[in-house]
């Protein structure tokens, strides 16, 4: 899963439009609309706004939304392992997300 399709997956969660969901992350509307089509990446400040958001840990988002071992600068066999044992503990501890642990 991407940036940009965990921010739909919570404006859909939580029924806001783009609008709502900018003024919540304190982003422009146009910044949110570029994030959500992976056309920028967000700043730690973005990330860890949108953590707060979901009531989760910023490593639970970076987890989620890392697609390559060079995402979280480690190496590519210890990416998989330390991705699969993060998702189970985040669909554990985290419910509010865990749909979103099961697409990524």
């Amino acid at each position: 899963m991407t940036f940009g399709e965990l921010l739909q997956w919570f404006r859909g969660e939580h029924n806001l439009s783009q609008i709502e969901l900018a003024a919540r992350l304190h982003i422009s509307q146009s910044f949110l609309s570029q994030l959500e089509r992976d056309e920028r990446s967000p700043g730690k400040q973005v990330v860890s706004i949108v953590a707060a958001q979901l009531q989760v840990p910023d490593i639970v988002i970076l987890v989620l939304t890392s697609r390559h071992s060079e995402d979280m600068m480690i190496e590519a066999s210890d990416f998989s392992r330390l991705k699969s044992s993060m998702v189970r503990l985040i669909k554990e501890h985290f419910p509010n997300v865990s749909e979103v642990a099961d697409k990524s």
